[in-house]
């Protein structure tokens, strides 16, 4: 009976400590769902921080959901850092490939890597140099 109560119990917990399936989607990687490319996973090792390396991102929006829906999503109006906050904007992207990592939690959010987009300077008399 005690085998039976335990297996039973831990059959109710399992939903609870199954961790989250966090993606990132937008114009800025595959495209909003549900019309475009599958979604882009990210990967974790504790249900909290989620980490994706050397992602290909485009110049335009993306934004971080929870189990393929759009019940649980973050956005923010900053790049390449932030907090997103939940059903916060789209967060704008600029060309290149980054190492992203985000937390699930607070919400912290990076892009490290590299852009490809073209960076102009302004220079000349009217302009401090």
């Amino acid at each position: 009976m005690k085998k039976l109560l335990l297996a039973l119990l831990g059959l109710l917990w399992l939903p609870v400590l199954q961790a989250q399936t966090i993606s990132i989607v937008g114009s800025g990687v595959n495209g909003w769902p549900p019309t475009n490319g599958p979604e882009i996973t990210l990967s974790t090792t504790d249900n909290i921080i989620y980490t994706i390396s050397n992602l290909v991102v485009t110049t335009g929006e993306v934004k971080f959901r929870q189990d393929f829906g759009w019940t649980i999503n973050w956005g923010a109006a900053s790049f390449p850092t932030g907090i997103a906050t939940q059903n916060g904007n789209n967060i704008p992207t600029l060309a290149g490939t980054y190492d992203v990592t985000f937390n699930r939690l607070s919400g912290a959010y990076t892009f490290t890597g590299s852009t490809t987009a073209t960076i102009i300077d302004l220079w000349g008399p009217a302009v401090d140099a």
